[in-house]
């Protein structure tokens, strides 16, 4: 690289200048060396300046005063004035390089300040990297997951084909299975017990945990106490399943059914669940109606078929049992649950099960009947029983039947004693019944029943 050319003053600089040639070329050299710090170190260079400033200020203003020493028109006044002004300006001088000063300190804060907010968006930017690398993870493997179903799809076949070997063919749907569970059956039940069960075996293991709804349907309970019963299933496998009949407190239990409805787990036609009034308040109160609205996991297209029935009971002894549950409001979304009692009756608790179904599923039939049908609740009778029509074109053949006891109306002064049971089941119908006996007086009881092809 060449040298730079070497500084000249202007000839118009050198005649207004109190310095000479020489000293402008000895400054103009400071001065440049004093630049190649300006990138690097502005503070060192503005002190640098302020220094030279004053260096030259205090210099000028001493050459001035000599200069005016040495004339002989100077004078005291001219000394007075002339020290009052310089004194003036260095004052205003030493006031901008405080201002400085503190101009400097603040950008230093600043400075600071940007360093570590530098710092945070850096420990930021780190954290949100991890989380994306976390994100990036978890859509690897669900994409291997999609990759892995879509495997296993191919190996079902498609809805409404029994397979891809024979695409005509339509799916049979199977229908849930049914059965029944009394006290007398569980070989550590004795007549008085509190607590009874069974273990049962399903003909064949199911591919998925089936679902499991048990309704009441024989009651032999002692007066004098409050009516306590309480059927449900327990331990669900895939190939068995427990049924439970239990009352409490100082309740005797003489002797009971359940029934038990077993739904596959991707039957997608058959929808069920329960309703218990303790969900909404507790023993303490006893409220003579209990809604509520149930909604259904899956949307049906229309509305469906809702059939309900009781499975615990808790009513109180000193006046008549009198209890009712039933289903209204029905649409493809869900529907209102009722459990009602009336007059003085003390309903403290009580549980009603439910299952929907299309109306239009094949080779089901279902519905409710009552001694109300027959006779008024002042033609108080024993024995109650009629024809139940299952429809025209429903079934070839006598169907399986689930019943279960939906509503009762039975005199506290003697032991409770009802039962529903159906015979005669053919193709076109069935016998119902609803009976009591020996001293039980039977105003009015009902029924609900789910037939199966």
């Amino acid at each position: 690289m060449s040298n730079p050319t070497p500084y000249i003053p202007a000839p118009h600089l050198i005649a207004s200048s109190r310095l000479t040639a020489q000293e402008l070329v000895s400054h103009f050299q400071d001065f440049s060396n004093t630049l190649r710090y300006v990138s690097t170190a502005p503070e060192l260079v503005f002190e640098r300046l302020v220094e030279h400033l004053s260096e030259n200020l205090k210099t000028t203003f001493e050459v001035g005063w000599q200069e005016r020493s040495n004339t002989p028109q100077a004078s005291q006044l001219d000394y007075e004035n002339l020290a009052a002004e310089w004194k003036e300006k260095y004052c205003a001088l030493e006031a901008r390089q405080l201002a400085d000063d503190i101009l400097v300190g603040k950008l230093q804060e600043e400075s600071s300040a940007l360093q570590a907010s530098q710092l945070a968006n850096t420990n930021l930017a780190a954290e949100l990297q991890e989380k994306c690398s976390a994100l990036q993870a978890s859509l690897l493997a669900n994409k291997k997951l999609t990759a892995e179903l879509a495997k296993w799809k191919e190996k079902i076949p498609a809805p409404g084909l029994s397979s891809r070997l024979d695409s005509t063919k339509a799916v049979v749907k199977t229908n849930p299975t049914i059965g029944t569970f009394t006290t007398i059956e569980s070989d550590s039940c004795q007549q008085g017990s509190q607590r009874a069960s069974k273990t049962f075996t399903f003909g064949s293991k199911y591919n998925m945990v089936p679902g499991l709804v048990v309704g009441l349907t024989y009651l032999d309970v002692a007066c004098g106490e409050n009516v306590r019963v309480n059927a449900y299933p327990s331990e669900i496998k895939r190939d068995r399943f427990k049924i439970n009949l239990d009352t409490w407190n100082d309740t005797t239990l003489y002797y009971a059914t359940c029934a038990w409805l077993a739904i596959e787990a991707d039957d997608m036609d058959f929808q069920y669940g329960s309703y218990h009034t303790i969900e909404d308040h507790d023993i303490k109160s006893t409220p003579l109606h209990n809604t509520r609205i149930i909604t259904f996991k899956r949307k049906y297209p229309t509305a469906p078929t809702v059939v309900v029935w009781l499975n615990v009971i808790d009513l109180g002894s000193a006046a008549n049992w009198r209890i009712k549950t039933f289903a209204t409001n029905v649409t493809a979304t869900g529907f209102t649950i009722h459990i009602d009692t009336w007059a003085d009756t003390k309903l403290y608790a009580a549980m009603a099960s439910w299952v929907a179904y299309p109306t239009d599923r094949s080779g089901v039939a279902s519905g409710c009947f009552s001694t109300l049908d027959i006779r008024s609740p002042g033609q108080e009778q024993a024995f109650n029983s009629a024809f139940e029509s299952f429809g025209t074109g429903v079934f070839e053949k006598p169907p399986k039947l689930f019943l279960a006891l939906n509503a009762l109306d039975i005199d506290c002064r003697a032991t409770m004693r009802l039962l529903v049971k159906a015979d005669n089941v053919s193709a076109t119908g069935m016998t119902w019944h609803l009976n009591s006996w020996r001293d039980s007086s039977l105003y009015s009881a009902g029924a609900s029943y789910i037939a199966f092809r």
